[in-house]
């Protein structure tokens, strides 16, 4: 890691989507190996998500928050167009979908999830036809699966859709 680094030659860390880093992985591991070597180095973290769905916060590791902007000052200021939210309610109960710890907490476990939720597809399809009017809309899906059938739907139902993944080429 430091190879022929010396004490001026560190001066700043960079995060990119900071509310990963909590005091229990990796990137605490490599503040404190960085900040041990390099007293002098600021850590600076940059997100838009900064609260976590688990119990860590990156406020442990990255505790001064110097600037911020909140959702709505965006939309005011036209940075981000309105969040209009349209829930749709399913036919069915979660209550016997169990969760499970992933990487990034616990969540529903997401078989269940995309079983229970793939014999909705035309369904959603048409309710998602029936809100959206002409605007660009983004629809959520229980996994990549659900996903390639819930795109299939759209189309089905006269829509223009596609399904983005972690397949994506980066541009």
């Amino acid at each position: 890691l430091w190879g022929d680094t010396t004490t001026q030659d560190l001066v700043a860390v960079i995060f990119d989507e900071c509310h990963h880093v909590t005091e229990n992985n990796s990137y605490r591991t490599l503040i404190d190996q960085v900040s041990h070597r390099f007293p002098e180095c600021r850590f600076i973290g940059c997100t838009a998500t900064p609260f976590r769905a688990d119990t860590s916060s990156m406020h442990a590791s990255l505790p001064v928050c110097t600037f911020e902007r909140s959702i709505p000052d965006m939309i005011k200021e036209r940075w981000l167009c309105p969040v209009v939210w349209s829930p749709l309610k399913l036919p069915f109960s979660l209550e016997k979908i169990t969760s499970q710890i992933t990487p990034n907490g616990r969540d529903f476990a997401t078989k269940q999830i995309e079983v229970l939720y793939s014999p909705q597809s035309a369904y959603i399809a048409e309710q998602v036809k029936a809100r959206i009017e002409q605007r660009p809309t983004v629809v959520f899906a229980a996994s990549v699966a659900h996903a390639e059938q819930l795109c299939e739907a759209c189309i089905d139902v006269g829509l223009s859709a596609s399904m983005i993944d972690w397949t994506l080429p980066r541009v």
